[in-house]
C-alpha cells in the first residue's frame, strides 16, 4: 500500500507533479526568450540616437561582470550601453 505523504499524494504523485511543473517554467522561460527581438528588426546601431543610448533605456539591463557589456529585456543578445535602437523608451 502507497504511503500518502503531502496533500493525499505518494511520493510517486508529488515527484511527478513537481516534475512536471519544473519542466513548464523551464519552457515558460525559454519561450520569453524566443520571442526577444533580433537586432535588425530594431534597427539596433552601436552609437547613440542623441541623448537616447540603451543604458538610459527603461529595458535596459545592466552589465552583471564588469565586461561593459549589458542586455535588453526586448532585444537579443549582448548590448553595448552607448548603442541605440528604435524601441528606445526612457528609464522612469
Amino acid at each position: 500500500m502507497a504511503k500518502t505523504i503531502i496533500n493525499g499524494l505518494t511520493r510517486r504523485q508529488f515527484v511527478g507533479t513537481t516534475l512536471t511543473a519544473a519542466a513548464g517554467l523551464a519552457f515558460v522561460g525559454t519561450a520569453a526568450q524566443a520571442q526577444a527581438l533580433e537586432k535588425a528588426a530594431v534597427q539596433y546601431q552601436e552609437g547613440p540616437n542623441g541623448d537616447q543610448r540603451c543604458d538610459n533605456c527603461v529595458f535596459w539591463i545592466p552589465d552583471d561582470n564588469d565586461d561593459g557589456i549589458g542586455g535588453c529585456t526586448m532585444v537579443q543578445g549582448e548590448i553595448l550601453p552607448e548603442a541605440w535602437c528604435a524601441i528606445w523608451a526612457p528609464a522612469a
